[in-house]
């Protein structure tokens, strides 16, 4: 039995990505990564946002590992930078 426990955070930082309906596409696209995986993510456990980078900041604070599907974040000043420059 897996140990681990997947959960899936999606959000848009603009009304044009909102009417776009991007947060869709994302969910789609994550639910897949976690698929192949091997890590399923069940409905409870999948968070949608409006954009504020407050839940990455506690969900860190607790000493869940956030993994970004499209690029690694976390591992320096500067890729700190551009995750709040990106979350806004």
């Amino acid at each position: 039995m897996n140990s681990i426990r997947a959960a899936i955070y999606a959000r848009v930082s603009s009304e044009q990505q909102a009417a776009a309906h991007t947060i869709q596409s994302q969910l789609a696209a994550l639910t897949e990564r976690a698929h192949a995986d091997g890590l399923p993510v069940p409905q409870e456990r999948q968070f949608l946002d409006d954009g504020q980078v407050l839940l990455i900041d506690e969900g860190r604070r607790a000493g869940i590992e956030i993994v970004f599907s499209n690029r690694s974040l976390g591992k320096s000043p500067e890729d700190d930078l551009l995750l709040q420059v990106t979350a806004r």
